[in-house]
Formats: C-alpha cells, structure tokens, sequence
C-alpha cells in the first residue's frame, strides 16, 4: 500500500476516543501478582572514579527487595555484544558502572522495589560519590596523545577505521606531478539509523506452566510481501516457542505470554 495516498489528505483517527475517554490499556496499566519495578542510579559526571557507592539506606526503605551494583551484576553478564559485533573489536558493555563512569547518565545502581514509587524514592537515597576527570567531549581531541582514554580497557579512543581502496590510476594521478591541488577534507557525519520494532510492548511472565504467546499486533503494515512474510515468520516461530515453552526453557522476555491454568492446560493437550 503506498503511502502517497495520503499525502494531503485528512486522516481520520480510530483509536482517540478510547485513548480520550479513559479505557486505553498501557503497558503502565498491567500488573500481575508478585510483580516489582525498578529505577536506575546514574551518573551525574561525563567521567569519573567512583569513590564508594552507599545503598544502606535504600534498602531499609519499607518495600525495597534489592539494591544491585556492579559488584552484583557485572560478573554474570557475558560479553552483552550483539550477536553480530561478537567478533569484533569495540568499547566493552557492562550492565553498571563499576570503578569508573564513562558517561553522563551510566547506571551506577539498580534498584528493585515492590512499586515504580518506592523505587524512585529508594534511588533517591542511594550515595554516590564520584571523583570526576577529564571527559573526551570532541572527536578530533579523542585522538590527541594527551587525550584520555574513554574505555581504558582499549588502547585508543579509535572505534574503528575501514580504508577504502583507490583505484591504482587515479592513486598515480594524486602522487603525480599533475596533481596540482590535493584537497584533503575531514567530514563529520551526523546521522542515526533508526530500526522500529513492529511487535507491540507488553508484560512477559514465567513460571512452570504451559505457556501460550499471544502474536504481536502488527500495525501499519504495508503490502510489502516481504515484510508480511517476515511477520508470519515471526509469528510460527512464537507458536513453536509456545508449543515448546512447557520443556523448560522459557519464551524471550521481550514477548508477551500468559500463563494457563491446569484446565486450560489439559484443554490444549486435548485439542
């Protein structure tokens, strides 16, 4: 379906007086027995040695379950690279800062609290204190010899260099005594790739029940015939995964599931 149909035109909205008249359902809105939220600590500093980080007071907070750090974290997360960059060479990913901060905003804690207010509340009294340093804030200034290393695990501030080969004429036509004028120019390029995810958000559960997923609503979906058998693909594989999930292994938690009662259970068998 092209989208210049609607170039100009007024299109009428469906879903506003749902959304208008207070029975829209938001991600916010559900909530299951036994559920906690959680609220981050971050830095406030671009760089930084962190001195001491005092959760004491937070996890006496009335409602607080944890008060995790690097201390607890780090060391179980694995590499977190995606699966595509696992090979290559880059800045390292840590779920929190741990000794250092290396950006504004690093999570420098978790905490994990029976309601979204505690938490908030409870990152509140967590004590961080920060020795701040130098921060790379240019570009060009990362590659300096006096320049500070962001990630101090790497050698450099160099993310990564790709060359793209010249032509060995035109390369004889820049070093020769023909090339009058070489311009030698630096370009920063100001772009972001932006990938949207067509499953809609929701609330994964688990436990040693069956499990069912429940398909994503795929929105907007235009007659690309690729993208709709993209999404069908994507929907056999949640019905494998759910027709599987009683074995052990969990569905992904970025999908949304149910849980089924032992009826429910015994219903679905039969079927």
């Amino acid at each position: 379906m092209s989208a210049g149909r609607f170039v100009g035109q007024s299109v009428q909205r469906v879903e506003d007086p749902r959304l208008l008249t207070g029975h829209g359902r938001y991600v916010d809105d559900v909530t299951v027995p036994g559920m906690l939220h959680c609220a981050f600590v971050r830095s406030d500093v671009a760089r930084g040695s962190i001195v001491r980080v005092d959760a004491s007071a937070a996890r006496a907070l009335d409602g607080v379950v944890a008060v995790l750090t690097a201390d607890d974290l780090n060391a179980h997360a694995g590499s977190m690279q995606p699966t595509i960059l696992l090979t290559m060479a880059g800045a390292p990913l840590r779920p929190v800062a741990g000794g250092d901060v290396r950006f504004v905003g690093e999570p420098v804690a978790l905490v994990v609290a029976e309601s979204r207010y505690v938490a908030e509340d409870a990152a509140e009294l967590v004590d961080v204190e920060i020795d701040p340093e130098r921060a790379v804030v240019d570009v060009e200034r990362a590659l300096d010899d006096d320049a500070p290393l962001v990630h101090p695990e790497l050698d450099s501030n160099v993310g990564a260099e790709m060359a793209f080969p010249i032509a060995p004429e035109l390369q004889a036509l820049l070093d020769g005594p023909d090339a009058a004028h070489v311009v030698r120019r630096s370009c920063e390029i100001k772009a972001a790739i932006v990938g949207r995810d067509e499953r809609d958000a929701g609330l994964a559960t688990f436990g040693s029940n069956l499990y069912t997923c429940r398909e994503p609503e795929v929105k907007n979906a235009s007659a690309d015939s690729s993208f709709n058998d993209s999404a069908r693909d994507f929907r056999g594989a949640l019905r494998s995964v759910a027709e599987l999930s009683h074995a052990g292994d969990p569905p992904h938690a970025g999908w949304k599931t149910e849980s089924l009662s032992p009826s429910a259970q015994n219903a679905r068998r039969q079927a």
